[in-house]
């Protein structure tokens, strides 16, 4: 018995956490809102909705995502970020660096949405909460 439960214990600890969350829980397109925290620290920041497109990422267990902010009905891109399954934060997060600004992306899936924040580096402020859904070959027809 104790045999067995090691064993499972181990295969569990092998398999690591991305078992329990594939990348294609975020693969597909995702449509919502970005919306900004309203402070004086924050003033450049502007409500958007927010476009994702997410692909299998280079490593294992990474996800490149695609982000757009749609003005007039048309995306513009924003940038890359490279998500990875972070079992501390059990979220994906995604850092991104800029000439200006550091900030780290968390996102939690349920099911077909995601409900995510991006964090300014090193003060720990919260500057946007997102909120996005997957889109469907019928929503995508709109």
């Amino acid at each position: 018995m104790a045999a067995s439960v090691l064993l499972l214990s181990s295969l569990v600890m092998m398999q690591g956490p991305s078992a329990a969350h594939p990348t294609s829980e975020l693969i597909g397109r995702w449509r919502g809102t970005s919306i900004c925290t309203k402070a004086d620290w924050n003033a450049a920041c502007h409500d958007e909705e927010a476009l994702y497109d997410f692909k299998e990422g280079v490593a294992p267990g990474h996800v490149l995502s695609k982000g757009y902010k749609v003005v007039n009905g048309t995306p513009e891109f924003m940038g890359d970020l490279d998500f990875a399954w972070d079992p501390g934060a059990a979220a994906w997060v995604a850092e991104f660096a800029g000439p200006r600004i550091r900030s780290r992306w968390v996102f939690s899936v349920h099911g077909d949405t995601i409900d995510g924040r991006a964090v300014l580096l090193p003060a720990g402020r919260e500057a946007r909460v997102v909120h996005i859904r997957r889109e469907t070959l019928k929503t995508q027809a709109r």
